[in-house]
């Protein structure tokens, strides 16, 4: 399976998803956002410029990542919740808003 980005997610240039990936209505996401694969970006998270995420992320509901943001793999970031601009996420955390 490839990407799927639902109509009405508002997709930057040079995004470059990885197979598996989920992004859901009324998200946005920057230019140059790398993905890997099994990432679920839901409703209405806003993901910013130059931001890599790893394998097996959620980040959920209205959450915010900053710009140049790394966030680690298996990492889930709650709904609400807001990653700063350059900030480095470690694999395996759970980020609360």
């Amino acid at each position: 399976m490839s990407a799927y980005v639902h109509p009405t997610a508002v997709v930057g240039d040079n995004f470059k998803p990885s197979p598996f990936v989920l992004i859901d209505d009324e998200v946005r996401i920057g230019d140059n956002v790398i993905t890997g694969p099994f990432v679920h970006i839901r409703h209405g998270a806003r993901i910013g410029d130059d931001v890599m995420i790893g394998d097996h992320v959620t980040i959920m509901d209205g959450a915010e990542i900053g710009a140049g943001a790394v966030i680690g793999n298996h990492v889930t970031v709650a709904a609400g919740a807001r990653v700063g601009e350059r900030s480095t996420i470690a694999d395996f955390a759970y980020v609360e808003g």
